[in-house]
């Protein structure tokens, strides 16, 4: 199966994601989740970024008016100038992406803290 043959994680599906590998009711991670969702909207309309350092930055970037055609005509057409989001993957998530896509899989759990073994327990690292 291809990355396009996937479906897209939902909502739902990532709450619910949350809510098992933090511990926490899916209220919670709903309420988590929204308040997140609701920070990176206030930001970028303001015009702002957001960096999260292990997924990539989202921006906001302007586009002026431009000329274009009606798809369904054809018929020439102004594009009007607009704000647009953007969004450039952080190095991790590139090299997760081109790990994947050679088909060894993700070179590392993205929600994962660096160096944590699943069986030394939560937190501990190896120095």
């Amino acid at each position: 199966m291809t990355i396009r043959d996937q479906p897209p994680l939902t909502r739902a599906e990532l709450i619910e994601n949350v809510r098992h590998k933090v511990g926490i009711s899916a209220r919670e991670a709903s309420d988590i989740l929204e308040t997140m969702i609701d920070a990176c909207v206030e930001e970028l309309t303001q015009g702002g970024q957001i960096y999260i350092s292990e997924l990539g930055r989202f921006s906001v970037r302007w586009t002026s008016q431009r000329p274009g055609r009606n798809p369904k005509t054809g018929d020439p057409a102004m594009v009007p100038a607009k704000n647009r989001p953007t969004f450039a993957m952080s190095n991790t998530l590139r090299s997760a992406m081109l790990a994947s896509s050679e088909g060894s899989g993700p070179s590392k759990d993205l929600f994962s803290q660096a160096g944590d073994d699943p069986d030394d327990g939560p937190g501990t690292q190896d120095n």
